[in-house]
């Protein structure tokens, strides 16, 4: 958030005081914390509980949220896309690029959605997504 109100040119961040702000500051905040928490909780759920047995377990609840939040996004995207923010680009897009390419090796990918992979390809053809994925050793 900080960089992006240094630069607002970046046109990435609605303007303080814009409605759309609101709506800009939800998206960011819930995929952080709603979101990228459950993908983390399947990425690594030996963060969560000790012992082995129950690993599986702390996965399997977080595909069930994931699965419930890609529903969440897929149907904002399909009502109001192909951005977060309808029809403009934002910091958020971002954000969800980088968790939607993380859940490529989940058992609930973003990529089975049409929209979210609709959201998902577009963002990986944007040249800035390919030089960082390039430099990051992703492509």
């Amino acid at each position: 958030m900080y960089v992006l109100d240094q630069h607002p040119e970046s046109g990435l961040a609605p303007d303080i005081g814009c409605p759309r702000r609101g709506v800009y500051y939800q998206y960011l905040f819930w995929v952080s914390s709603t979101l990228q928490e459950a993908a983390n909780r399947w990425a690594h759920p030996e963060q969560y509980i000790s012992g082995e047995q129950n690993l599986q377990q702390v996965k399997d609840k977080a595909n069930d949220v994931l699965t419930h939040c890609w529903d969440i996004v897929e149907k904002k995207l399909a009502s109001n896309g192909p951005w977060l923010l309808g029809d403009k680009l934002s910091g958020a897009d971002f954000h969800l690029f980088m968790i939607a390419h993380w859940s490529q090796r989940y058992a609930s990918r973003a990529q089975d959605w049409t929209h979210l992979d609709a959201h998902y390809q577009a963002m990986l053809n944007r040249t800035s997504v390919q030089k960082m994925m390039e430099q990051e050793g992703l492509l």
